[in-house]
Parts: C-alpha cells; sequence; structure tokens
C-alpha cells in the first residue's frame, strides 16, 4: 500500500472506527441475522406427546441463589428496642435528625457569629455519644461534639465543646451546654 493510502486509512478509522473503514475500503458486507418472522399459520397444541407441553427440568443454574432478605432490626424504627447506646447510634434511623437538632439549637444559642463545624470528611457534627444506656427509660440521649469552633467577644474562634440533651420520645432539643476549651 502507498503511504497516503495509509494516512486516509488512519484518518477514516479514527473518524469512523475500524469496522467502517473496513467496510468502506474492502466492501465487506455486514452479515445481520434477519429476525424471526411470526408463522402466520396458527398452531394447535393438544397435549400430546408435545415438546412444548413438558417443562422441563429446572436447571440448577437458572434458580435464583440469592439470599433471603433479613428481617429488619426493630432498632431502626424503634428507638425503645434497641439494645444499647451503640446499637442506637449505629441503626436507629431517627438519630440523624437527632444530630441536625442538636446543631441547630447549638447554632442559635451562639452568641457571636456562626460557628465552625466538623466537615463531612471527619463525620460531621456529633458523632460522639453519652456511653450511658438509661436512654430507654428516660428517652434522652446526651450529643457530644468536641471539634466545634465558636466566636468569642473579640472576634477569635475557640474550640468548644457542645453538649446536647436530645429527647427520643418527642424529637426535641432539652439542652445545650457550650464549653469552651
Amino acid at each position: 500500500m502507498s503511504k497516503i493510502f495509509r494516512f486516509f486509512a488512519v484518518i477514516i478509522i479514527g473518524f469512523f472506527g475500524t469496522f467502517a473503514a473496513l467496510n468502506y475500503f474492502f466492501g465487506a458486507e455486514q452479515n445481520v441475522p434477519a429476525e424471526p418472522q411470526p408463522s402466520s399459520l396458527p398452531t394447535a397444541n393438544f397435549g400430546f406427546d408435545s415438546p412444548s407441553a413438558v417443562d422441563p427440568a429446572p436447571d440448577s443454574s437458572s434458580r435464583d441463589t440469592t439470599p433471603a432478605p433479613a428481617p429488619e432490626n426493630p432498632c431502626v424504627s424503634k428507638w425503645q428496642k434497641c439494645a444499647s447506646i451503640d446499637d442506637l447510634f449505629e441503626k436507629y434511623n431517627g438519630i440523624m435528625s437527632a444530630r441536625a437538632s442538636c446543631k441547630i439549637a447549638a447554632d442559635h444559642s451562639a452568641k457571636y457569629g456562626d460557628p465552625k463545624w466538623p466537615g463531612f470528611w471527619s463525620g460531621g457534627a456529633f458523632q460522639r455519644f453519652s456511653t450511658s444506656d438509661d436512654f430507654r427509660k428516660t428517652g434522652l440521649i446526651h450529643l457530644v461534639e468536641t471539634e466545634a469552633q465558636f466566636q468569642n467577644g473579640f472576634g477569635a474562634m475557640v474550640h468548644t465543646t457542645v453538649i446536647c440533651a436530645y429527647d427520643l420520645k418527642d424529637g426535641s432539643v432539652k439542652d445545650v451546654i457550650l464549653q469552651e476549651h
């Protein structure tokens, strides 16, 4: 082949793809199978030794091998059913609402400016909690944030520990305590 022919072949391959270029230069026909046409004559199946009347044996490869879904943990929707405080914070769906409510309440209790909270990559706000398991009796949990920064009267950001008392019974914040360190 000449150099010019190769040059144009490379350009056409780049623009149209390999198969389009081969079809263009060598005239290859596409062998696309025709779609099967439905028979225009009706067929009757009376069930006498007809292969279609017999169900094939179940193939082991066609069986659904996915495990049955595990029953839902009752702690997911009811905080009273959680076995421990760790179980509550890992599985209870309402814990995100508690974290958000505590953050909003702490924002409102800031005297000067807007506080800075831990970001997404560090886990977000209120990743710590009190370890008392009496939440089933009282309905109160204590969320703790040690990495928050609140502005003081001089405009400087001060590292502050925020302790939030959250009532699981009615879904409200009962108290927010700010401790500068």
